[in-house]
């Protein structure tokens, strides 16, 4: 959440206005589909949903209007081509890049290390995380869970680790069986190999640097 911005809904630089939204994550997943929106704005109270075009920093500098219980959230957004940065590939012989692998058709940094958009490569931490993952199916962190949302779709799942403030969410964890979401600020890494594990019925996502 945007701190200074309580109450207060920016009318500069506004992509669209989705109604009846029914949620934040929801919201969050709608804006999260636009490759141009960098901040959304939430009302809980008239559901609607805005994207914003532009970062806001100071509600002094621009134009907005009193709405009470409105909020507004950086999505923390980094620029991503068409192509995936890493390349595509048929066999991970394919992926020049150290720690990586070929999986569905895109060279990944592999589940022990994180992409980070600064380097093109992997790295095994990030100081800031942005809003894009690595899937990687059938995998689980075990005894590790900070957050569990549920009765959410995948990619709502995945806006809602980008937008969580208790913790730093390194990890979405989702399950299509259950519909169950869980967030962990751990990493693949930052658990014991005890805790680590191969279930069919879970996709953990990786969460990439932004740095």
């Amino acid at each position: 959440m945007m701190h200074g911005f309580e109450n207060k809904r920016v009318t500069e630089h506004v992509m669209w206005v989705e109604e009846n939204t029914e949620s934040l994550l929801e919201c969050a997943a709608r804006c999260g589909q636009h490759d141009l929106a960098v901040t959304c704005g939430y009302n809980p109270n008239t559901l609607e949903c805005v994207a914003y075009s532009a970062r806001f920093t100071d509600p002094s500098t621009v134009a907005y209007v009193d709405n009470s219980k409105y909020r507004m959230y950086s999505l923390n957004l980094v620029t991503v081509t068409a192509e995936p940065p890493l390349g595509i590939c048929d066999t991970s012989d394919d992926c020049p890049v150290v720690d990586t692998e070929c999986m569905e058709g895109e060279c990944v940094c592999n589940i022990t290390q994180v992409f980070s958009y600064a380097v093109a490569g992997c790295v095994q931490g990030c100081s800031q995380y942005s809003k894009t993952f690595t899937k990687f199916a059938g995998r689980v962190i075990w005894e590790h869970d900070d957050l569990l949302l549920g009765t959410l779709t995948e990619d709502e799942c995945q806006a809602a680790c980008v937008i969580e403030t208790s913790i730093v969410c390194k990890t979405a964890q989702y399950s299509p069986v259950t519909s169950l979401c869980v967030l962990s600020s751990s990493g693949w890494l930052d658990v014991d190999v005890s805790d680590r594990a191969t279930r069919e019925s879970y996709n953990i996502h990786i969460r990439h640097c932004d740095f």
